[in-house]
């Protein structure tokens, strides 16, 4: 189910001790005024923006099962229990993620954007636009026609159907469209609220915990223990939003669709004025395994295809639409199609070479740094190299079983390119080499190799305090000359 609102009765209404308090003050800035909307996850509220004198919302993340607070000794937000700081930790990343990536494509048409995010009292808050409006499932109530045609339905969801595009492409998934997620406003547009809510970072066993989902609008992935959640997800409520607008039914619940399939009534089914081609297309995007959806909202809408044959809602009726609009659209999708193969044929010939020119140019451009480095720098560059870099620059003897050994890697200085032993063996005398090998115990050794000499650094990556143990030792026609141990940091010398 939507978020909760917080309405009030005649009798004064007994505060949660959870829910901060009026005139709190937020950042010395934002002044908490009261209680919006309430979820497992988080609280709205509305405020007052001291500093650009206007009204706002304000999202707090509250997991109410894991977290507690009492505002009349503290507001700040303290888990329940010590193995919940993890999940917890988790949910302020996810919601962070969420509200930069809203922040970076601001402004957002249809939706109530978000303006700054901040850490405070031990939780995550994300300041909103204010939105103003009617509940838009009371707009549909009070309606003299409770259906909507197609055309109408389109008119106020499209704006809706952008927004959520736009969003997807920056990797925001709403995750919980339902019709209480909508504002009317007084100029008849809709907003859609709700977002933030950090349910990837909730099991499915734990999501019951969390969130409260209306099964009307919720597809089966929200409710299964290893469901995919992703765009299809939006794309499936938003369509059974579309399907209540214009039919005034409730959408089937998940579990009809297993259950009594055959029951289920279609909008073509139920008389509404409109293709049967566009029923279909609504019942797609609202099928019940996820990779039978549409992918994306924009393929939906286009396959909707309304705004293609009228420029506004009701101005042409169902059966006045032009004959071959349906053999139109198979042209396109064949273009469509021709275009997409074209495109992954180009993509599969000429990615391979893309790749290993950048992994080249990486490689090359490592050797070029460490070449340059000091001693230090060396020691640095080697500790923060990851798992895959190692593997791609280094020989990593920790990895390395009897089962899987791959070969000794060498890197030439002069021809600036990685080669095997038997090319190292060969050139030995006439090329000066490389070799850089991750050892146990944090130990790296790099050698470097000469006509008639071998230098070798022995470095030991577990740091005494901020400085490197480096053990140097030269040798030259198989008599060792020197040995130096010593430990370096940043304020040594530039030595290389």
């Amino acid at each position: 189910m939507g978020d909760k609102k917080n309405t009030m009765s005649g009798k004064t209404k007994k505060r949660n001790p959870e829910e901060l308090l009026e005139k709190t003050l937020l950042q010395n800035r934002y002044q908490i005024e009261g209680v919006i909307r309430k979820s497992g996850l988080t609280i709205t509220y509305s405020a007052f923006d001291q500093f650009r004198n206007t009204k706002i919302w304000i999202k707090e993340l509250y997991p109410k099962k894991i977290v507690k607070r009492n505002v009349s000794v503290s507001e700040e937000v303290t888990c329940e229990l010590v193995y919940h700081e993890a999940l917890f930790e988790h949910l302020k990343e996810v919601f962070v993620k969420k509200a930069k990536a809203m922040i970076k494509v601001y402004p957002v048409d249809g939706i109530n954007n978000v303006l700054t995010v901040f850490s405070e009292h031990g939780t995550e808050y994300a300041v909103l636009e204010l939105a103003e409006g009617t509940p838009f499932s009371d707009y549909l109530q009070r309606r003299t026609t409770k259906r909507m045609t197609l055309q109408e339905a389109v008119f106020y969801l499209n704006p809706i159907s952008e927004a959520l595009s736009k969003l997807h492409e920056t990797g925001v998934i709403h995750g919980r469209i339902s019709l209480d997620s909508f504002l009317i406003t007084k100029e008849k547009k809709l907003v859609l609220m709700d977002f933030l809510e950090p349910f990837e970072a909730i099991t499915q066993d734990a999501k019951k915990d969390f969130l409260k989902l209306n099964e009307a609008y919720s597809p089966v992935e929200l409710f299964m223990k290893e469901g995919k959640t992703g765009t299809a997800t939006d794309v499936y409520s938003f369509a059974a939003v579309l399907y209540r607008c214009i039919t005034a039914c409730e959408p089937p619940k998940f579990y009809e669709w297993a259950d009594h399939a055959d029951q289920i009534k279609t909008p073509w089914e139920l008389k509404v004025p409109l293709l049967e081609t566009q029923s279909k297309t609504i019942m797609k995007a609202m099928a019940s395994y996820y990779g039978d959806r549409f992918v994306s909202m924009k393929d939906f809408m286009e396959e909707l295809a309304v705004e293609e044959f009228v420029e506004e809602p009701s101005k042409i009726a169902w059966y006045q639409l032009p004959i071959n609009f349906l053999d139109g659209k198979k042209i396109k999708r064949k273009y469509q199609l021709f275009s997409a193969i074209c495109i992954a044929v180009l993509v599969l010939f000429f990615l391979p070479k893309i790749v290993t020119a950048i992994g080249s140019f990486d490689l090359t451009y490592f050797y070029y740094k460490f070449e340059k480095a000091s001693v230090y720098e060396k020691c640095e560059m080697l500790d923060l190299l990851t798992d895959t870099e190692k593997k791609e620059f280094t020989n990593n003897y920790e990895l390395m079983t009897d089962e899987n050994k791959p070969e000794i890697k060498y890197f030439n200085l002069i021809t600036k390119k990685m080669v095997g032993r038997k090319t190292f063996e060969q050139m030995n005398e006439k090329s000066k080499f490389l070799e850089i090998d991750y050892r146990e115990n944090d130990k790296v050794v790099v050698i470097y190799y000469s006509k008639d000499e071998i230098k070798t650094i022995q470095i030991d990556l577990e740091q005494e305090g901020s400085s490197y143990v480096v053990l140097t030792t030269i040798t030259q026609n198989g008599e060792q000359i020197s040995s130096k141990e010593e430990k370096v940091d940043e304020n040594s010398s530039t030595e290389k």
